[in-house]
């Protein structure tokens, strides 16, 4: 037997998983193969979704495919896993066409439980496949838009009514809370979802909101936008309060009838809208990213792995990264900073996306955007508030622009993590914003300060071009820059 083992850890390689599933299927058999027989031997599974075809097969014969029916709702399962509760069996039935109860269940649980995972989640018990090579195994894209289908009917059906004949979304699962949008929205069905406001009222905000921008219909549009221009307020309220807040932002819309179904949600105790002053947002409000535990600082934009993405900095120290295909964030939040951030920029190094962020804790930090992880070590050398930053290159090497409440900016080497040349000085109150241009092929900085002037740099010298740009009475926040007929301008915002 033990030569057989050592056949069958050979054929696994370096996977635990073929190595787990062979190992059962073979002290489930009734004889021991030989392992000198090279029909046996080409025969072990190299690959999970082998193994466990394999072992269905060998171990259950027939019943291979009951089995295959009940672990398939599993593989299209969000969060934690998928609730056994007047759920699992049927959805199990709808995706497959043949009936299964909760008996089949208990039956796979004994003779296939070592493929399920039982897991907890909002104090539900939820299950869910051992390994992700199982998902992959079981999951078949060409009719993944059906089964996320049968899962928003069976999660739908499951809602029990209340005393008025509708659906009484507040007794609802916590999964289908949580999750039922995202199995609408993989079934192209979003907008049959967002017209229910009872649906509206309970669903869990951070799961709905990122899948808002799927919505199709013009009623539906409609409805995401109200939703998205209030979800500050909904994201900590009751689903009395949200009710209350989505018909106030229904009425400055003028959406009388998203209103009207709204009011007709309101408990006893609760009050409802007659109308309400104020306009309503632009309806070409896509996402809102929330994350963020105070207020955002600074934003910039650029692309990772073919992606668009922001990168946003805020007054709780950190930067985040943010998906604006799906209005979702990626990864962890960028930490290092012990105080608010100021400005972001992003550029590349070494034919990576980076992100340099600046802070009121004086430091500048680069952050390497494929990873999450910050680049080297601060730079410093401000003594005070750094409120802006820029990137271009200089030299052939790519260089930060920052400015200071120390009235100065300062170069930065992005690949040595070095200050290049001295400050260049001549503000006389706080540098609040920088841009970076071209200038007769020379590459050139404009600071903006509140000494309510604007001045050009030449990055290659480190010296002032020219007279400060004067006219503004008061303090410059802003600039950026483009061309004009040919010609490189900058434009400045003031108080």
């Amino acid at each position: 037997m033990s030569s057989a083992a050592e056949q069958e850890a050979e054929a696994a390689g370096t996977s635990f998983l073929v190595a787990r599933i062979t190992a059962s299927t073979l002290a489930a058999a009734d004889t021991i193969p030989n392992p000198r027989d090279p029909q046996w031997r080409a025969s072990l599974p190299r690959h999970a979704a082998a193994a466990m075809r394999n072992d269905l097969t060998r171990r259950l014969g027939d019943d291979a495919q009951r089995a295959t029916d009940l672990l398939r709702p599993l593989a299209y399962a969000e969060g934690q896993g998928l609730p056994w509760e007047d759920i699992w069996a049927p959805l199990a039935s709808a995706i497959s066409g043949r009936h299964y109860t909760n008996e089949d269940l208990m039956w796979l649980w004994r003779t296939a439980g070592a493929y399920v995972v039982e897991a907890t989640e909002a104090d539900r018990s939820a299950y869910r496949l051992y390994h992700q090579s199982l998902v992959e195994y079981l999951r078949d894209d060409t009719v993944a838009p059906s089964i996320h289908a049968a899962f928003l009917d069976v999660f739908t059906r499951a809602v029990p009514y209340g005393a008025d004949g509708r659906r009484d979304w507040s007794r609802a699962h916590p999964y289908t809370l949580r999750y039922l949008a995202t199995h609408a929205s993989d079934a192209n069905r979003l907008d049959v979802l967002l017209q229910d406001t009872g649906y509206l009222v309970h669903a869990a905000p951070r799961s709905l909101t990122p899948l808002l921008h799927n919505a199709r219909s013009e009623a539906a549009r409609e409805t995401s936008t109200i939703y998205r221009s209030c979800l500050p307020l909904l994201l900590e309220s009751t689903p009395e309060q949200r009710r209350q807040v989505m018909a106030t932002s229904a009425a400055a819309f003028k959406a009388t009838d998203l209103m009207d179904h709204l009011n007709s949600e309101a408990n006893r105790s609760g009050w409802t809208v007659r109308w309400a002053a104020g306009k309503g947002a632009s309806p070409a409000i896509r996402d809102t990213l929330i994350g963020h535990a105070g207020p955002i600082q600074a934003v910039a934009c650029t692309t990772l792995d073919n992606r668009p993405i922001a990168v946003t900095g805020s007054s709780d120290s950190t930067a985040r990264l943010w998906d604006l295909t799906t209005g979702t964030q990626i990864g962890e939040p960028l930490t290092g900073h012990t105080r608010s951030i100021s400005a972001v920029a992003c550029t590349t190094l070494d034919n990576r996306p980076i992100a340099v962020t600046a802070s009121s804790d004086s430091t500048v930090r680069l952050w390497d955007l494929t990873t999450g992880t910050q680049i080297g070590e601060p730079l410093t050398s401000h003594t005070y508030w750094i409120s802006a930053v820029a990137c271009t290159t200089l030299d052939n090497r790519r260089i930060a622009v920052t400015g200071s409440l120390d009235n100065s900016a300062r170069l930065w080497d992005l690949t040595t993590g070095t200050q290049i040349g001295e400050p260049l000085t001549g503000h006389t109150n706080s540098i609040h914003a920088v841009a970076c241009t071209t200038l007769n092929g020379r590459p050139i900085a404009v600071t903006a300060s509140s000494d309510n002037t604007a001045r050009l740099w030449d990055l290659t010298t480190g010296t002032q071009i020219g007279e400060p740009l004067t006219g503004h009475t008061n303090s410059i926040n802003a600039v950026a820059c483009t061309t004009l007929d040919n010609r490189p301008i900058a434009v400045t915002g003031s108080d």
